[in-house]
């Protein structure tokens, strides 16, 4: 977990994990999808990078029962009612 009293942040490392996760895994991902009811669950593959998201960033930054604002095309998967009270603000460099 990352000391909230230590500001700002380098979080590079979480999020170059997660890029790389859904990298490797998208594979997989492409195989249920090819078999995924699209009609009742139109939100699949939100809903899968949301919840990948909450537990291998939003968790390991922060521990449980601590949340990050959901990611904006999406609602929170785990704990949907949990009040976000951090965000990720990023700052691009070369």
């Amino acid at each position: 977990m990352i000391d909230l009293d230590v500001l700002p942040i380098d979080i590079t490392s979480h999020i170059l994990n997660f890029r790389n996760f859904l990298n490797s895994s998208w594979a997989w991902l492409d195989a249920l999808m090819e078999a995924h009811d699209w009609d009742e669950d139109g939100d699949f593959t939100l809903d899968w990078i949301q919840t990948n998201w909450e537990f291998l960033v939003e968790r390991e930054l922060l521990g449980k029962d601590r949340y990050l604002l959901p990611l904006e095309w999406n609602n929170r998967i785990t704990f949907p009612d949990g009040c976000a009270k951090y965000k990720i603000v990023c700052e691009f460099k070369k």
